[in-house]
């Protein structure tokens, strides 16, 4: 039949599954995990542009925070999106994927969590990140940089 978009939600969603399939989504592989980082950990090493096994993440002493960390010869870099004391994932080649589909890494890392959490995984742990700006500071910062 016709593939209707704009009306049909199973035709929206196969053709967005087709379309990260296309980007070289792996069926199967993980996206996201969260994970405790020890406070020792080379923070040098977080970041999309740093990657590493996760035999090697496990070694530096990176757990996961339910259940088991994924197969360790896969690949991953270690996401800290409130830095160092708030939450800790590691972004897998999945990851990747949905990052080349939409550019937004705060869009990216909630499309990841909220799936995660579709297959069973607990709420993730905000940790103690430090405080960020107010409001009031935010419109003042802004008003300076304008």
């Amino acid at each position: 039949g016709k593939v209707t978009l704009k009306t049909s939600v199973p035709d929206a969603v196969l053709s967005a599954a087709n379309m990260l399939k296309g980007f070289g989504w792996q069926a199967g592989q993980p996206w996201l995990v969260e994970v405790k980082v020890p406070q020792s950990l080379d923070w040098a090493k977080s970041g999309l542009d740093h990657s590493e096994s996760v035999a090697d993440w496990a070694k530096m002493g990176v757990r996961a925070r339910s259940g088991a960390l994924p197969s360790p010869g896969l690949s991953a870099s270690l996401l800290l999106p409130q830095g160092r004391k708030g939450p800790a994932f590691l972004a897998f080649d999945n990851f990747r994927v949905l990052f080349h589909w939409n550019k937004s890494f705060v869009y990216v890392t909630t499309v990841g969590y909220f799936a995660t959490r579709m297959e069973g995984a607990p709420r993730f742990d905000p940790g103690h990140p430090d405080p960020q700006l107010s409001l009031e500071d935010m419109k003042a910062l802004q008003r300076k940089l304008a």
